[in-house]
Formats: structure tokens, sequence, C-alpha cells
């Protein structure tokens, strides 16, 4: 099969006219996505309970999680994607670039969060360095 020497040199699609982003649209049920943040909500305390003594900064990284788990289901079941507080949530209208920014932090922010919890500050801070 030959290719044509000119294909090469034709203009390709911007990135804002690509649909994908980081975290697509897999119609994950309403059902599922609670289930899994009733999960993390009975899973943070007990991970909270495991560090000796209580610390402020767990509970702040639980709610963080909880934040950024809410936002990254919401993106996998379709909907506006919607973080607390005033501002517009995140639908596929949006920027390429800005929903693939966006995706990265909160999945940067989730996985920071299971690993403090499970982890606790100063075995996380001893791993890094």
């Amino acid at each position: 099969m030959m290719h044509d020497p000119g294909e090469r040199w034709k203009r390709k699609p911007l990135l804002d006219e690509n649909p994908w982003s980081l975290l697509r649209p897999v119609g994950l049920a309403r059902r599922t996505a609670r289930v899994v943040m009733a999960g993390w909500v009975i899973a943070a305390p007990a991970a909270l309970s495991i560090h000796e003594p209580f610390e402020w900064g767990y509970a702040v990284v639980g709610i963080l999680g909880l934040l950024m788990l809410r936002y990254v289901l919401q993106r996998l079941r379709g909907v506006p994607a919607e973080f607390i507080g005033p501002g517009e949530a995140v639908t596929e209208d949006w920027a390429f670039q800005i929903r693939l920014f966006i995706d990265i932090v909160a999945l940067l922010l989730l996985a920071w969060s299971v690993a403090t919890l499970v982890l606790g500050f100063e075995a996380l801070r001893a791993w890094l360095s």
C-alpha cells in the first residue's frame, strides 16, 4: 500500500476539535458511584483511626479525597462535574486542554489522599525523601 507523499503535510485537526480527555464518560451507573462514595466515607475514617494521635490534617486529606473522588465519578458518569462552591461545571464543551489538566490534578490529588490516609504523613515523607 503506497502512501501519498503529500499526506504527511496535510493539516491535522486541532486538539480543541478532539472530544477526548483523560476521564471519558463510560456511562458509570449512579448507584455504582454512590457505592464507591459510601466506600470512601467508610474507609477514610477507618484509615484515620489507625494513625495515632489524631491529626486534623488527616481529616482535611479525607475531605479533599472525597471531593476529588466525586469529581472523577461525575466525569466517568458523563454528567457535568462540579466542585463544591461557586463555579461552572466541567462538561465536554470545555476545551480539551483544560479538561485534561483538571482531570490530571484531580487524579493526582485523589492518589495522594489515598496514599496519605493509608501510609500516614510521616511514612509518606520518608518514602518520598
